[in-house]
């Protein structure tokens, strides 16, 4: 879900980079405000590092909003 400028934007880019062979991959345009609820309260949740070793293998999950990949 994107606002209608910035899918504007995007299209325009994606054009360009069209003439070149490549494309656009968008991974976390948007994310709804109750799922970002249930990411920093899981973020919290220094005893639940099950998944760090496929998802965040070399950062304490303590260290996750301090470096800035939990905002």
């Amino acid at each position: 879900m994107l606002t209608r400028a910035a899918a504007e934007s995007l299209k325009g880019v994606q054009e360009d980079l069209n003439r070149f062979g490549l494309g656009l991959k968008i991974f976390d345009a948007y994310r709804l405000q109750r799922a970002v609820d249930d990411f920093v309260r899981w973020g919290k949740d220094l005893r639940d590092t099950k998944m760090q070793k496929d998802f965040y293998p070399n950062v304490r999950k303590a260290d996750l909003f301090k470096e800035g990949y939990i905002a």
